[in-house]
Order: C-alpha cells, then sequence, then structure tokens
C-alpha cells in the first residue's frame, strides 16, 4: 500500500512515514502527559481513566513504531 502525502499527494517513503507517526506520537504523548497532570487534580476518576487509557495506547503506538523504524 503507498501512503501519500497528504498535501502534496506524493508517494511517501515508509520509513519517513514511521518516522513521521514516531514524531506525531512524540508530541501527542507529551500533551497527554500534561493532560493527564491536569486530571489528577480534578474529581473525576472516569477522566482520568480514558487519559490514562489513550496514553498508553498512544506510548504502545510508538513502541511498535520504534520497532518497525529499527529495521530500515
Amino acid at each position: 500500500m503507498t501512503i501519500l502525502n497528504p498535501f502534496t499527494l506524493d508517494p511517501v517513503d515508509d520509513k519517513d512515514a514511521t518516522l513521521a507517526v514516531i514524531s506525531n506520537s512524540e508530541t501527542i504523548d507529551r500533551c497527554l502527559q500534561d493532560l493527564h497532570g491536569f486530571v489528577l487534580r480534578t474529581e473525576e476518576p472516569e477522566v482520568l481513566e480514558i487519559i490514562t487509557t489513550i496514553l498508553r495506547a498512544n506510548r504502545e503506538n510508538m513502541r511498535l513504531c520504534k520497532s518497525i523504524a529499527s529495521r530500515f
């Protein structure tokens, strides 16, 4: 399957696409950590659980992408 740049519609190298996902995941991780820290100060356990679940899933995504990138 060919991955296309959403702005130019040019084909994107698999390695470049994987590295972009890693970079985006790292940015998302930092934002989620900030949000998680804020939510820890609230009385909303359901919200905390949702943020924690998303944070774990994003970290697993990063781990998998780094594993794939190491094969290039």
